[in-house]
């Protein structure tokens, strides 16, 4: 009887402590499934939201983790890294596992972009807006190669792109006010990393209002 009652307070626990915390992260794929020391792996899924997030790379603990929303998360590879499973956690709720190959033969794949700013599909933007890049490795710019495009129903928007130092983030900025009410499409090209390697083509679109930045604080 009292064995019985034990199992019961224990499934009480659990209950109690699923609904405090949420229910377990959950992984769906990996972008690339093969990293080196210090290279970020995007996690897609669910359940990343949130305080508390870690990734293991097989039983080793990421050497840094970034949720950008509930379904897309950054994982750093660790140092000593190789093949294994991948899981994340939240508060004790680890995730199903997925492969990891540890170190590439060679090509990984793409690089992509991680986050625009302003991100697909948003309404309201700023007309005097700069445009923000973060992607997943560093990139390499060539002199005189503008890697990012912005686009309005006229063609390209006349606009410069700077780029960080560590090569992480881009940013364009527009060299006039983006055109009210049109449609602004964010293209990229051209675009490798400082190993030659190309970054997968990024294309999205924002809707700028008539009002810039520079017009509130007057």
């Amino acid at each position: 009887m009292k064995a019985a009652t034990a199992r019961a307070d224990i499934r009480w626990l659990a209950a109690i402590h699923v609904f405090a915390v949420g229910r377990a992260p959950r992984l769906h794929r990996l972008l690339p499934t093969h990293g080196r020391e210090g290279d970020p792996v995007v996690l897609v899924g669910e359940g990343f939201h949130g305080a508390g997030l870690v990734a293991h790379f097989d039983g080793r603990p990421a050497a840094g983790v970034v949720a950008l929303s509930d379904t897309e998360a950054v994982a750093i590879v660790p140092t000593g890294a190789g093949a294994g499973p991948l899981t994340v956690s939240r508060h004790g709720l680890r995730s199903n596992a997925l492969g990891f190959g540890g170190p590439g033969p060679g090509d990984e794949g793409p690089r992509i972009v991680l986050r625009v700013d302003p991100h697909d599909g948003a309404t309201g933007v700023f007309r005097d807006a700069p445009v923000v890049l973060r992607l997943s490795h560093p990139a390499q710019v060539e002199p005189g190669l503008d890697p990012v495009e912005v686009l309005d129903d006229q063609g390209a928007v006349p606009g410069a792109t700077f780029v960080s130092p560590d090569g992480l983030v881009l940013v364009w900025r527009g060299l006039r006010g983006l055109k009210p009410e049109a449609v602004h499409f964010v293209a990229t090209r051209g675009l490798v990393d400082r190993e030659g390697r190309p970054f997968a083509p990024h294309l999205s679109r924002f809707l700028p209002c008539t009002l810039g930045r520079e017009d509130l604080v007057r």
